[in-house]
């Protein structure tokens, strides 16, 4: 935990490199670094939030510098939340007609031939479905990428663009120009 005699310039830059430490641990392609990530996140605003929360108890002005850049870590976590469930839409709406699903026919005639919907066995279905797997990838590997260019690309020029004018800002000690500007 940061101390409360920490100076408000290492308290703001360590909020920021825990974001960014949250960011890119969501980049592993493992489950237990996408927990990280996740928890990371959630600590990352619990951090925020409480810092604020401090700072405009003990500030002399209505907002002080470590209020005033924990303000813009918030809006920028919440902004890029709303803004996720626009690009993803988008990247479904352009994925879904694309994907090419002869690859799989077989193995779903399989398993709709051998399992009832009041006994399903999911072990055996992902039996059913793991050898078609590898062509269905391969075969769909164009759309998904560009699907995840439309769904995350976005998102992570957004936030490099908030963290970068952020923490540049928290470096030098001063206040960003338009705290509730989106961008």
């Amino acid at each position: 935990m940061i101390a409360e005699t920490t100076p408000p310039n290492k308290k703001i830059l360590a909020v920021y490199i825990a974001l960014a430490v949250s960011l890119l641990l969501g980049f592993v392609p493992h489950m237990a670094f996408s927990c990280a990530a996740l928890f990371g996140m959630v600590g990352t605003m619990v951090l925020a939030y409480v810092f604020r929360a401090e700072d405009k108890d003990t500030a002399e002005e209505a907002d002080g510098l470590v209020a005033h850049h924990m303000t813009w870590i918030i809006r920028t976590v919440w902004i890029v939340v709303l803004f996720a469930h626009v690009t993803i839409v988008a990247g479904a709406l352009y994925m879904i007609p694309r994907i090419d699903n002869a690859p799989m026919d077989s193995c779903v005639q399989a398993i709709a031939a051998g399992l009832t919907p009041d006994n399903p066995d999911y072990k055996a279905a992902n039996a059913l479905v793991q050898p078609c797997l590898p062509g269905f990838i391969e075969t769909n590997w164009r759309v998904f990428m560009i699907s995840l260019l439309i769904s995350g690309g976005p998102l992570v020029l957004y936030v490099l663009y908030r963290w970068g004018k952020g923490i540049s800002a928290a470096w030098k000690g001063a206040r960003l120009a338009k705290l509730k500007s989106w961008f």
